[in-house]
């Protein structure tokens, strides 16, 4: 069997697709270099997809996988082979060269079962709301553009992403499909506005709830508030008369965050160097423990713009903490890194 007809199988059984999901939903991006399947007795029993992307990180673009379709065989399940799996790809993802791996649980228990993992919860959305009655403005400064697909919005989607500081950046097929699906998928809408320029200002995806009471904005992108009003108005146009929910990225008010995804730093030498060079005035000792990665278990000293490993010092560092703590600590918000003297930034994945 075929290693892509053997994830195939798994993953329709496991989650229930139908061949017509399979084919709109798994088999456009699917790449067998992409996808890590486990065999026992000669039998594949569990599989999962690691995507590539860039993240946007103090600056430079560091390596990301994302793991996706995390599937076990029904009679197979509740024999740690999921587990064993994770761990693989965790030392995979670090041959790849990348710097950090990343998920989203589908359930809430899930994120229990990464924890164990080594997996923190760093991604977070600032989930706003607003009755059925709210209009957005009139809108009468922005139109809807007319080709959604054109190369100018991709372009415009992705100077949007690099103005988010720390965030995941998208492939021009991943803005394609996500578009394209949004059209062809009932109670889905993308729409993208221009401003008297003709300039694409603002763009988001929506998604309304089965019982068509609530429309929910997973992402919102503009180049300032007004035009991101400008796109709200035109969903409205689209969707009147219902409660709506923009999943918003974190920001500096004090609202109530929702976790919405995780991460697991793979090679914190990476990680740290990235730091040390856009912040040449920190200077500190960590100690790191990774019980998993143990690659990753040394003594640094961030100093000067530069990172070295002191693993010969016997003082006192610090910090001395795991690697699932260093995580928490990178991507937490900067106003909690700064009383620890750490230039934290919030991370962003949406789309």
């Amino acid at each position: 069997m075929e290693k892509k007809e053997a994830v195939r199988r798994i993953v329709k059984e496991s989650f229930g697709y139908s061949d017509a999901l399979m084919k709109k939903m798994f088999d456009p991006l699917y790449d067998d270099s992409d996808a890590m399947l486990l065999e026992k007795g000669g039998q594949p029993v569990s599989t999962l997809v690691m995507r590539h992307y860039d993240l946007l990180f103090h600056g430079q673009t560091a390596g990301m996988s994302y793991i996706s379709s995390c599937a076990t065989r029904r009679a197979s399940r509740g024999n740690g082979f999921m587990s064993e799996l994770v761990t693989e790809s965790l030392h995979e993802s670090r041959r790849r060269g990348d710097m950090l791996t990343a998920l989203v649980p589908t359930r809430d228990w899930l994120y229990f079962f990464f924890d164990h993992l080594g997996f923190s919860t760093v991604f977070y959305n600032d989930r706003q709301r607003f009755t059925s009655l709210h209009t957005f403005g009139a809108g009468e400064d922005y139109q809807p553009v007319e080709n959604p697909l054109a190369d100018e919005v991709f372009e415009a989607f992705h100077r949007m992403e690099m103005h988010r500081g720390c965030a995941v950046l998208h492939s021009a097929a991943d803005f394609r499909l996500s578009v394209e699906n949004a059209a062809d998928e009932p109670g889905k809408a993308f729409v993208a506005v221009a401003d008297g320029s003709r300039r694409v200002a603002a763009m988001a995806w929506a998604s309304l709830s089965a019982d068509g009471e609530l429309l929910t904005v997973t992402d919102l992108l503009g180049i300032d508030r007004p035009a991101m009003r400008g796109a709200m108005h035109e969903l409205r146009r689209r969707f009147p008369d219902v409660a709506v929910q923009i999943m918003a990225v974190p920001g500096d008010t004090h609202r109530r965050l929702y976790a919405c995804g995780m991460a697991r730093i793979v090679n914190v030498a990476q990680c740290l160097e990235i730091v040390a060079a856009a912040n040449p005035e920190l200077c500190m000792s960590m100690r790191i423990s990774d019980r998993i990665i143990i690659d990753n278990s040394h003594y640094y000293v961030i100093e000067n713009g530069s990172l070295y490993l002191a693993d010969e010092r016997t003082d006192r560092p610090d910090f001395d903490i795991t690697a699932e703590v260093l995580c928490r600590i990178v991507f937490s918000s900067p106003a909690i890194g700064s009383i620890i003297g750490f230039p934290s930034v919030r991370p962003s994945f949406f789309m």
